[in-house]
């Protein structure tokens, strides 16, 4: 699963293409594409802080990669998911029932985007469990 990060039919504006290239590393099928005749919006066609920005995210996919390749492995050959709600993974907690702004890649690895204009943060609802910062 995917979608052409910054979209594909109408130029993309910076802020959100930005935060969809920080969102789009984590989905299983990951890239920036979009039609002729459109503003281009890969990463070098911004900026340096855009270039930055995607750049480290993108190595943190590639690190990555071992779990997702497991993980599709395992949706191959036992029917498991890759993407999945948190509610799948903690179906007693309820407040995870209508969380759509949070997803876990396969039962260990939560995604928590800012998709609001103009934030730096987000808060993430943690169900009960024991959790660590990826990047420390």
């Amino acid at each position: 699963t995917g979608s052409d990060i910054c979209g594909f039919f109408q130029d993309a504006q910076y802020e959100m293409c930005v935060r969809w290239m920080q969102l789009g590393a984590f989905y299983p099928f990951s890239r920036n594409h979009n039609t002729i005749g459109t503003r281009r919006q890969d990463p070098v066609s911004w900026d340096k802080n855009f270039e930055d920005i995607s750049r480290s995210v993108l190595e943190t996919r590639y690190t990555l990669l071992p779990y997702l390749y497991t993980l599709m492995y395992k949706a191959h050959k036992e029917g498991n998911t890759v993407v999945r709600p948190l509610l799948h993974e903690f179906l007693a907690d309820r407040e995870t029932w209508n969380i759509d702004k949070q997803f876990l890649l396969g039962p260990a690895f939560l995604v928590s985007p800012v998709l609001e204009l103009n934030a730096r943060n987000v808060n993430a609802y943690f169900p009960k469990g024991l959790w660590y910062d990826y990047y420390t």
